[in-house]
């Protein structure tokens, strides 16, 4: 199924579509972009512009294939004079529509649509309310932000899940250090003389700071070889929910890795490098 829609003027310019064959709609050819009905001889029927995935629908292998081709539809045949890449109107989640366009001038329906490319968006808005009072007091103006209409509509409920993710990753990170750090202080403690000794057999400070560290991300390593392929699984699901989404680099999880690897040394190093710095000596006296 292909869905019709009616542009108007410089719509493809103002949404930046891509042309990727053919031509846009040009009012210099209004006569014969907008053709004469359904009853029009081959030379004069109307004109439309196909997305991509319209003319993957229609069995085209290319988009240049496409071009002056002339297809069916319920009000009649029409030409396609151009391809647009796809554009997304609605959710992520949700593949892409086949589109037809067709041309009218005024686009079909009355619409005003403000395009803002930088700067505050609020005094913007508020002239557009001013003259919409002035042109039409009875009708409140239901104006909004791109960013306003995205997220309500489709991004709402997924930064509030990052969130909360956010928030108890943080919090098992914090608990982790907590933890780490407290078995360090333990650790080197009960191990001050062993150190002692195998500083004075010719160990040095850097030996013994290797092997302590070593020692304690051997369980840090464990643990992201576990977490690592169930990371990977729940990703994938939750990706697959979305039409239009990122492949899942390997690299991620090798910097995740290196991340965990990297708060656990900061977490250690204090209690790792003040036992490595002791004097042997001082270390043997040590009850």
């Amino acid at each position: 199924m292909i869905v019709q829609g009616t542009v108007g003027d410089a719509f493809f310019e103002t949404y930046r579509a891509r042309l990727i064959a053919g031509r846009l709609f040009d009012p210099a050819r209004f006569v014969l972009d907008i053709g004469n009905g359904e009853k029009d001889p081959p030379a004069r029927l109307p004109n439309v512009i196909l997305n991509r995935t319209a003319v993957r629908r229609l069995g085209f292998a290319r988009p240049a294939d496409a071009i002056d081709q002339v297809v069916a539809r319920d009000a009649g045949a029409v030409r396609i004079v151009g391809v647009v890449d796809d554009m997304r109107f609605g959710t992520p989640r949700d593949p892409v529509d086949a589109l037809a366009y067709s041309y009218r001038p005024d686009g079909g329906y009355r619409s005003v649509q403000v395009v803002r490319t930088a700067g505050d968006a609020a005094p913007v808005l508020a002239r557009i309310e001013t003259l919409w009072h002035r042109i039409a007091p009875a009708v409140p103006p239901a104006a909004v932000t791109v960013d306003q209409k995205l997220y309500e509509s489709f991004y709402r409920q997924d930064v509030q899940r990052s969130r909360l993710f956010m928030i108890g990753a943080v919090l098992a990170v914090a608990i982790g250090c907590i933890g780490l750090y407290g078995l360090a202080a333990f650790d080197t403690a009960r191990r001050v003389k062993e150190i002692g000794i195998r500083k004075t057999l010719g160990a040095s400070t850097t030996d013994v700071l290797r092997l302590l560290i070593g020692q304690f991300l051997k369980p840090v390593l464990i643990a992201t070889m576990i977490a690592v392929p169930l990371a990977y699984y729940a990703m994938e699901h939750w990706l697959a929910g979305f039409d239009d989404r990122v492949a899942l680099s390997p690299w991620l999880f090798v910097g995740a890795v290196a991340l965990a690897a990297s708060i656990a040394v900061a977490t250690i190093l204090g209690q790792t490098l003040r036992v490595a710095r002791s004097e042997p000596a001082r270390a043997l006296r040590y009850q």
